[in-house]
């Protein structure tokens, strides 16, 4: 009886031992900082690990649907007026689509064709601005059929097939693009309105996307910095946040309303999303840094050490993110699809409730005239 209990007790240890050794699936909630997992979310599974997930897993009371695929190799996107831009970096062409009711795809059609090595769409004003292999071109938005482009900005030769990341700055309607080069990356900027053109030296190896936080303000950056994934303030980058080793940074995003040092100010229709700098990354290696939608918070206008995952995703990181009325979108460039988050809108707020009327000698009660017992 006790070599059975000993041997009983060995399978244990031994199967325990294993479990341990097995690759552990974050789950969303789970933080991270440069050196890799900080502490396991509460929904960790050890025996499901990354490579078995199939469609992307958002956090409790988030859903996540396929709007549309077979779109070749959706890169980023845009949103104007209602219809949708997805760029397809292997084709060269950008489509339109309608967004209907309810976040369904309607009509889709061919906007505009012929780049080469496009990498990032934005739109400014009533134009779609498209960045490829000889620079920056421009495209009215709201034309009916397949649209003409022009060229606005072209770029040296040096910089012809990396990718170009692009960001408009709305309130000084001026356009920042991501060159990168042989000898580093830098940032130009263009007044769109004076053809004004000025250059932004960084210390990052390459860049890979750029956002803006809502309203004006500060310039991020993402790309590699001292050889790591690292997100950073272009004009102060000392305010920078690391990534864990193998992972690779696609794409940045601000949620509508979200501004990186205020709170966001909701209306009774409005979806609430976490608060911070979404971060879209995929990875080399899925055991340290498995591919996510993250979200980075803020303290005081500094960005913080650790971010958390806000959607785990099947082995590749999403191409580009974008919001739009209480609705999150994602592309995901290996499976050709185009993604839709959604949430409840927040609960209407409760009217106030008329004050009670103060008694009166008509109809006071002798209890009225009690003096009120308080607390200690």
């Amino acid at each position: 009886m006790r070599f059975a209990s000993l041997k009983f007790l060995g399978i244990l240890v031994c199967l325990a031992s294993l479990l341990s050794a097995m690759p552990i699936a974050a789950k969303p909630g789970d933080q991270y900082n440069a050196g890799g997992q900080i502490e396991p979310g509460k929904r960790q599974n050890l025996l499901t690990g990354p490579k078995k997930i199939h469609a992307p897993i958002p956090p409790p009371g988030v859903s996540a649907s396929a709007l549309t695929s077979q779109l070749g190799a959706p890169g980023d996107m845009a949103i104007l007026d209602g219809f949708v831009f997805v760029l397809d970096s292997k084709s060269g062409q950008v489509e339109r689509m309608r967004i209907g009711a309810g976040g369904a795809i309607g009509m889709r059609s061919l906007f505009a064709g012929g780049f080469k090595n496009a990498s990032s769409v934005v739109i400014a004003k009533d134009n779609l601005l498209i960045s490829d292999a000889y620079g920056v071109w421009q495209s009215p938005a709201n034309a009916a059929f397949s649209a003409q482009k022009t060229l606005i900005l072209p770029v040296r030769s040096g910089a012809v097939l990396t990718s170009k990341p692009l960001a408009y700055d709305t309130a000084q309607n001026r356009l920042y693009i991501g060159l990168n080069t042989d000898s580093g990356a830098h940032i130009a900027s263009l007044d769109l309105a004076t053809g004004q053109r000025a250059s932004l030296p960084i210390n990052a190896q390459s860049i890979s996307a750029l956002a803006l936080t809502p309203g004006g303000g500060a310039l991020w950056a993402g790309g590699i910095v001292e050889g790591r994934a690292a997100v950073f303030d272009v004009r102060n980058p000392v305010n920078t946040l690391a990534f864990a080793k193998g992972a690779q940074l696609t794409s940045l995003h601000f949620p509508n309303r979200n501004i990186a040092n205020a709170p966001a100010q909701k209306t009774e229709t409005e979806t609430e999303w976490p608060s911070g700098l979404y971060i879209g990354l995929s990875s080399t290696d899925i055991k340290t840094a498995p591919p996510m939608i993250a979200v980075a918070g803020f303290a005081f206008g500094q960005i913080e050490t650790a971010y958390t995952e806000f959607v785990q995703l099947p082995l590749s990181g999403p191409s580009a993110i974008l919001s739009q009325n209480g609705t999150i979108f994602f592309t995901n460039a290996q499976k050709g699809t185009l993604w839709r988050l959604t949430k409840p809108a927040l609960p209407k707020a409760e009217l106030p409730k008329a004050p009670v009327k103060p008694p009166t000698p008509q109809n006071a009660k002798p209890e009225d005239t009690k003096r009120p017992v308080i607390a200690l």
